[in-house]
């Protein structure tokens, strides 16, 4: 699929997404490590020290790992809001990083990766359609088929950034493509 079609699917995404989901409740305030939250999301904890694994609680996403991920995100301009990530230990050794998306044809898209650290360094995949339409990342259920968004870290990072009532998106299609290592 081209660029061109890519945007246009975003596009088009976008608007399903935010015409059947509403808009997000966070503030304007960007940023790949922005902590801010707004009434309708949960606090962020810090990012954690390396080597120092947060369970079951939103954290902030350090820049590394925000610029990694909007590396291989294919809208212009794009930009990750209230970028958020949860270990759940159900789901261990992966983080679940889920942000509201902005750039040309979308504005307040959530979507959700996910890595097995936060540094930025180690192979990102998509957990939902979102992320698997707007960025180069392959879907995460061809690693492994727990990492979905029925999965517990999945939930509660979206619930992270968008609230109690996020949706639960919808897993992203299995293609061609694997995940894309940090600096692609």
């Amino acid at each position: 699929m081209t660029r061109g079609g890519l945007l246009a699917g975003a596009a088009c995404a976008a608007a399903v997404a935010i015409a059947t989901a509403g808009c997000g409740g966070g503030s304007s305030a960007g940023g790949t490590s922005s902590s801010a939250a707004t009434t309708s999301t949960r606090a962020a904890t810090p990012a954690p020290a390396a080597g120092k694994p947060i369970l079951d609680k939103c954290v902030g996403v350090p820049s590394g790992l925000g610029h990694a991920i909007l590396a291989s995100v294919v809208l212009d301009g794009a930009k990750l809001v209230h970028a958020r990530a949860y270990r759940a230990a159900h789901d261990l050794p992966f983080y679940y990083v889920s942000a509201s998306v902005q750039g040309t044809g979308a504005k307040n898209l959530l979507a959700t990766w996910v890595t097995k650290n936060l540094s930025g360094r180690a192979p990102i995949y998509s957990v939902d359609a979102n992320a698997a339409l707007i960025s180069q990342f392959g879907a995460a259920t061809q690693v492994d088929e727990g990492l979905s968004v029925g999965s517990p870290g999945s939930t509660h990072s979206r619930r992270c950034v968008d609230g109690p009532n996020a949706s639960p998106g919808t897993d992203a299609p299995v293609g061609s493509r694997g995940g894309a290592p940090a600096g692609q």
